[in-house]
């Protein structure tokens, strides 16, 4: 059992550090282990993690679709899961969501606004909705993509 093995066990079978955990995950992602990266992940919970750590999953989700391998390291399941390589993009996919989403906060009065003081917006499809506020407000692609993501979430409260 090599040593990468023994930690992903150990993690699995106790509660690690949010360091432990950190580096484990690095660790994984540089040997391209996706599939127990992907369950260490899962036991993660509130635990942070480290823009270290993130980079080093990035890396190895940038391989491409159909060019992440699995790993040698194989962990039985109790329970149908993702394949490792889709779960890994969800979780890039949502980084970049939070991420996206966070930026767009800080224009969310202004992009109100907008939306109150022209009525006609709402009618529009999405990719025009995101031309109106970028040019309107002067924001990027992704500060629009995320507003009118809030905006419709904002519009759904009411």
């Amino acid at each position: 059992m090599t040593d990468l093995k023994k930690r992903v066990t150990a993690a699995l079978m106790s509660k690690p550090t949010e360091i432990e955990l950190n580096m484990l995950l690095r660790d994984l992602a540089s040997s391209k282990e996706t599939d127990a990266l992907i369950r260490i992940w899962d036991i993660r919970g509130t635990y942070k993690i480290e823009p270290e750590t993130m980079t080093a999953i990035e890396i190895l989700h940038d391989m491409g679709k159909g060019r992440i391998p699995q790993g040698t390291i194989i962990i039985p399941s109790d329970r149908t899961r993702l394949a490792p390589a889709r779960r890994l993009h969800k979780i890039c996919k949502g980084k970049i969501l939070h991420e996206r989403s966070q930026a767009a906060l800080e224009h969310i009065d202004d992009a109100m606004k907008y939306v109150s003081n022209n009525p006609r917006y709402l009618s529009f499809d999405r990719g025009m909705q995101i031309k109106e506020l970028k040019k309107n407000l002067n924001v990027s692609n992704d500060i629009a993509r995320g507003l009118v993501t809030k905006i419709k979430q904002k519009s759904k409260k009411k």
